[in-house]
Order: C-alpha cells, then sequence, then structure tokens
C-alpha cells in the first residue's frame, strides 16, 4: 500500500468517525428533547392540575355547599384532565372524581337539606382524597420517566466517550505512520549512499521509489 493510498484511507476513516459522533450526539439529544417535552405535555401538566384542583377543594371546605364558583373551577380542571390520561389507572380515578363531583353538586342542589348538611363534607375529603391519588400517578411517572432518561444520557455519554477514544487512537496512528511512511524511501537512499561513499558497491540505489514520492534521480547502480 503506497503512501498516498495511506493517507487517503486514514483521513477517510477519521472522516467517517467524526461523522458517527456527530450523528450519534444529535441523535442522542434529539431523544433526550423529545422525552422532556413529553414529561411535560403529559405528567407535569397533570400535576399542575391536580394542584388547581386542590385548591379549588381548599375553598369548598369553608363552604361546601354553597361554593359553586369553586365546584365550576374543580370541574374545569378535571375536564382537562380527562382529556391527558397517560398513564396506567389514570382513567379510573379520574372517572371516579367525576362520579363524586356529580354527587357533590346534587348534594350543592339539594341544600339546604339537612341531609346535603351531612354529607356535603365527606363528597369533599373523598374528592381530595382521589385529587391526590391522581397526583401521585403523575408523580410516580415522573420520577420514574427521568429517571429513565437520566440512564439514556449515560449510556449516550458513554458511547460518545468511546468513539471519541477511538478517534483519538485513529488520530495518534495515523500522525505515527504516515511521517514514517514517508521517510523510509529517503532512509533507504541514504543508506545506499552511504554503501557508496564506503566504496561499497554491492549496494544498489533505488531507482523507483516504494511509495508517490518519485523516482529517485541517478543510475541504478553505485560506481
Amino acid at each position: 500500500m503506497n503512501l498516498k493510498t495511506k493517507i487517503n484511507l486514514g483521513f477517510l476513516a477519521m472522516l467517517l468517525l467524526l461523522l458517527s459522533i456527530g450523528g450519534y450526539g444529535y441523535y442522542s439529544l434529539r431523544q433526550l428533547d423529545r422525552n422532556s417535552r413529553d414529561v411535560l405535555t403529559a405528567n407535569l401538566y397533570s400535576v399542575t392540575l391536580g394542584q388547581q384542583m386542590l385548591r379549588s377543594l381548599d375553598e369548598l371546605a369553608r363552604q361546601p355547599l354553597t361554593d359553586t364558583v369553586a365546584t365550576a373551577r374543580f370541574a374545569a380542571a378535571l375536564s382537562k384532565e380527562a382529556g391527558n390520561i397517560t398513564e396506567a389507572g389514570e382513567q379510573e380515578v379520574v372517572e371516579e372524581l367525576g362520579q363524586r363531583l356529580r354527587v357533590l353538586q346534587q348534594l350543592q342542589s339539594a341544600a339546604p337539606a339537612p341531609a346535603a348538611l351531612v354529607a356535603a363534607p365527606p363528597a369533599v375529603a373523598e374528592l381530595r382524597r382521589l385529587t391526590y391519588q391522581m397526583v401521585e400517578v403523575n408523580t410516580a411517572a415522573l420520577t420514574r420517566k427521568t429517571a429513565q432518561a437520566n440512564r439514556r444520557a449515560d449510556e449516550a455519554n458513554r458511547n460518545l466517550l468511546v468513539f471519541l477514544t477511538l478517534a483519538t487512537l485513529l488520530a495518534l496512528g495515523l500522525v505515527g505512520s504516515v511521517p514514517e511512511a514517508a521517510v523510509q524511501p529517503l532512509r533507504r537512499l541514504t543508506a545506499a549512499l552511504n554503501h557508496a561513499t564506503e566504496r561499497d558497491f554491492s549496494a544498489s540505489i533505488p531507482r523507483k521509489a516504494p511509495t508517490n514520492l518519485g523516482r529517485w534521480p541517478g543510475p541504478s547502480t553505485a560506481c
């Protein structure tokens, strides 16, 4: 293999390795960005809605039968949550929340009946329990997905480190081999000239270089 071919192959390998590193890094960043967006869109939004529902329940706890404004805010947040179901078991909790909300609304319509006065506080407490359960489902999903994203990030870092190590070794090999291949014909020529100077005519001067350095001037044998 001549010098030109070695140089071309070395730089081609370096180029391919650098392109691989860049492509893998871009792919890893895209994956992490997409996963982060999914978490923000799904679970974090549900947790935010759960906090809004809990604030509405805090207001309802003071006047469970007459505070229809807080009830309406709770119902609006619950409606948004119903359109953002992403986790196993979340659908069942949201459906039960809807049923309990309708019970509370019926009690508010029946106020100020004595039975409604007695049943309203437990209804609000049950809504609070279910809301906490919904928030817990999404919080656990947030924790799980964050841990998965961290593992993927660590794996991507390890793979990039491997690629960079390979690129460094290849570059060092290229730097070490190309100069050696370039000066080897010159060393042979110098050795042949030294033999000729010492009147050792058994050694010949190479007429054609074994690499792409061209032809050496002079006769094929020393005289």
